[in-house]
């Protein structure tokens, strides 16, 4: 478990450039509150340079230091879910951080993005296949095709600029580049920061909360199968079969430190989000992110595991539900998940029979036991012929009922 000092410095590392906190909002934030002489003490004594203290003030200058009546006003509002901006009031929208990859992470954020709430969305960074991967090989740029979802799935931009960064090109040179991903790469390039270039990116699409990659580090990701064998390349994991060799473990190169954004977010939350996703290359991978782990451990946020509807050739081939929780708590921590959500209704035998040659098998809701996540469960199907879960469903106001 993090010391005091060890949780203030993570979030002090977290603060975006621009911005300040008060002694108080960090001691809240790092898990103390009402330690505020405790964390100024910090602030003064500290010589180490990558910390900037200089983002933590000692009180709120924006409602007037410590005049008592305003500060026992702003106490009122901020319990009535009131927060101060400027000069102005707004209402406090729940905090929400997904944490995924891929696919699952879209369906995840289009239903949630339909409430008012503030959405963080923590994006993987360890794809390395397709268009992704010619653009990481070829000009060393950070991965943008996670991100890219992430930011159309949150966009409040016309459909039409939605769809071009969908759009995909179907021959020539640029054949199987999506624009979103050139866009974002050319960002990075003129920018020379990826992090700068996704906020550039959600300021052209006009999104609705942030989208922050778990790490600005250049990562791949690595298995290990039980019979020893090992495979490099998370687009390469799910090409083998794990029938015979189910994967033993995994991990990244060169070991990352998580993103200071991602894990600010994650302290600050009021509710956490694993999405549905491929477990081993879209999910695990933002657990071994140096950090992740702990702050998702010690965030007073309610965590919740959205399970996946069928299992995945090469990676979780003959899985059960209870199979995926345990394999995700031995990456995040036992103990630490409040929920896990899994869908009770069987698909259909047409849409199973397309997902035959996937060898793909629906995942079932398990037991609950006496330890571990209580077990929601619930019909989070879409209809038709693709097994997704149903963004226009209740998936996301049974989640949010679960924040009180």
């Amino acid at each position: 478990m993090s010391s005091f000092r060890e949780k203030v410095i993570r979030v002090v590392k977290g603060i975006p450039e621009g911005e300040t906190m008060s002694y108080g909002e960090v001691a809240a934030s790092a898990g103390y509150p009402g330690a505020m002489r405790a964390v100024g003490g910090l602030m003064k004594g500290n010589h180490d340079p990558s910390v900037p203290c200089h983002r933590v003030v000692c009180s709120d200058r924006r409602i007037g230091g410590y005049n008592k009546g305003v500060v026992e006003k702003r106490r009122i509002l901020e319990m009535e879910g009131v927060v101060f901006d400027g000069e102005k009031v707004r209402k406090r929208f729940p905090k929400i951080v997904t944490i995924g990859g891929g696919t699952g992470s879209f369906v995840m954020l289009s239903a949630l993005k339909k409430h008012d709430l503030d959405i963080t969305a923590i994006i993987s960074m360890a794809d390395d296949g397709g268009s992704t991967g010619v653009l990481r090989d070829q000009y060393g740029v950070l991965p943008p095709g996670d991100i890219r979802q992430a930011l159309t799935a949150l966009a409040e931009s016309s459909d039409t600029l939605r769809s071009l960064f969908n759009y995909r090109f179907g021959d020539g040179s640029l054949k199987g580049h999506s624009f979103g991903n050139l866009f974002l790469a050319a960002l990075e390039k003129t920018t020379g920061d990826f992090g700068a270039a996704v906020r550039e990116a959600s300021l052209v699409l006009n999104i609705k909360g942030k989208v922050v990659p778990i790490t600005l580090a250049d990562i791949r990701l690595h298995a290990r199968l039980k019979n020893g064998k090992v495979i490099h390349g998370e687009s390469k994991i799910g090409l083998k079969p794990t029938k015979t060799s189910p994967i033993g473990s995994v991990w990244l190169t060169p070991s990352a430190s998580a993103n200071p954004e991602a894990i600010r977010a994650i302290i600050k939350a009021d509710l956490i989000i694993i999405c549905p996703g491929s477990l081993y290359t879209s999910i695990i991978p933002n657990f071994l992110v140096d950090g992740v782990k702990e702050a998702v451990a010690e965030s007073r946020a309610k965590k919740i595991y959205v399970a996946n509807l069928m299992t995945k050739k090469g990676e979780t081939d003959g899985m059960t539900g209870r199979d995926l929780l345990n394999t995700l708590e031995t990456y995040m921590g036992s103990n630490v998940l409040d929920y896990a959500i899994f869908n009770s209704r069987h698909p259909s035998r047409s849409a199973l029979g397309l997902y035959g040659q996937e060898e793909a098998k629906p995942i079932f809701t398990p037991r609950e036991r006496l330890s571990g996540p209580k077990i929601v469960s619930g019909d989070f199907l879409a209809s038709g012929n693709l097994i997704r879960h149903d963004p226009d469903g209740p998936l996301a106001e049974i989640i949010l009922s679960l924040i009180s």
